[in-house]
């Protein structure tokens, strides 16, 4: 075999493996799509332990912006009056639950990456995960629970945090109840395929209980 014979064997073989590997990825994203669309909600166990003290009280300042962001006033809201006819005042202004490592090591940035797209959360200019309805407004958001609460888009090999917060405003979105169980579901399915311990914004372990007392106020 001479020389430039060798070197398209090798360029066909780099496109295949390259193929193969596009192909894998996008077949994942798939299989975790519909591992999230088949998912029931899980009990809480109840069982956790607290983890490390994380200022959960505290939003930190990309919650901030993310709240802005949501609250900001649109120009078609139409489908947005339910949510001002229904008493708003009356809803908690904001629901934050977390999801925390249950090592040192924390979780890494391909696993958090993967697992959020995986369920449709999309990443945003605020630089982190956001549920768009479809009017591509807020429902609620996914931060880094350490400030200042972003995800890198590049080098995420190197990077990992100890926990994510899930943080909803159910005065700003249509249907809170509806939202809230959408909330629920994909915030235990990553607690699930990241094997995270799920606290409340007390840092107490999630219970049924908590959930169930959030709804009522819904």
């Amino acid at each position: 075999m001479d020389k430039d014979t060798l070197r398209i064997v090798i360029f066909i073989i780099g496109l295949l493996v390259v193929a193969g590997m596009i192909a894998w990825s996008f077949f994942q994203h798939q299989k975790d799509q519909r591992e999230f669309e088949d998912y029931d909600t899980k009990e809480s166990d109840g069982d956790s332990t607290s983890k490390e003290s994380y200022n959960f009280n505290k939003i930190s300042s990309v919650f901030k912006k993310a709240t802005e962001r949501i609250i900001e006033p649109q120009t078609n809201k139409n489908d947005r009056i339910s949510a001002d006819i229904s008493e708003p005042s009356l809803l908690p202004n904001l629901i934050q639950l977390s999801i925390v490592s249950p090592t040192e090591g924390g979780f890494g940035g391909e696993d958090i990456f993967d697992v959020l797209n995986g369920v449709g959360l999309e990443y945003g200019n605020l630089q982190i995960f956001e549920r768009l309805d479809s009017n591509r407004l807020v429902d609620f958001a996914v931060a880094n629970i350490v400030n200042p609460g972003i995800f890198p888009k590049t080098d995420l090999t190197d990077f990992s945090c100890p926990g994510l917060s899930f943080f909803m405003q159910p005065r700003k979105v249509d249907h809170p109840s509806e939202v809230f169980e959408d909330f629920v579901r994909t915030f235990n399915f990553v607690a699930l395929k990241l094997g995270g311990d799920m606290i409340d914004n007390q840092r107490q372990p999630l219970t049924d209980e908590s959930l169930q007392q959030i709804r009522q106020t819904l």
